[in-house]
């Protein structure tokens, strides 16, 4: 006895290749709709950049494919993309950020101090500090 799977006769050839070009244009757009959402998501919280000044204290924050978006007790809200310092458990900022930290940043700098209890943990754009 022979076993046949379901569209496996030789008449269903040309709807199985009719499938690839469609999931081919799925897939692309899908691509498309995820970047969509990202610049959606940085119109926002903007990405933290040098020239900004950030004083504030953390209300909300919420993990986006590997970013922080903050919120802070002025309304202000911002993308903090990349820094680590491996001093600190966990040494993502994302991951370290608790609510109530004070978030500051100077303009013209890249460094971040994070107050929490008192204590200064500091945390530089775009870099990887004592690795």
């Amino acid at each position: 006895m022979k076993l046949q799977f379901p569209f496996s006769h030789p008449k269903y050839t040309k709807y199985k290749l009719a499938l690839i070009p469609i999931c081919i244009l799925l897939f692309i757009a899908g691509v498309f709709w995820m970047n969509w959402k990202l610049e959606e998501r940085l119109k926002l919280f903007p990405a933290i950049k040098t020239e900004f000044d950030i004083n504030g204290k953390v209300m909300e924050i919420l993990l986006e494919r590997g970013n922080a978006e903050i919120t802070l007790e002025n309304g202000a809200r911002y993308t903090v993309t990349f820094a680590r310092n491996y001093l600190y458990n966990p040494y993502d900022i994302g991951e370290f950020l608790m609510k109530g930290d004070l978030f500051i940043k100077h303009p013209n700098s890249d460094t971040i101090k994070i107050v929490r209890n008192e204590e200064i943990y500091l945390f530089v754009l775009s870099k990887e500090l004592n690795r």
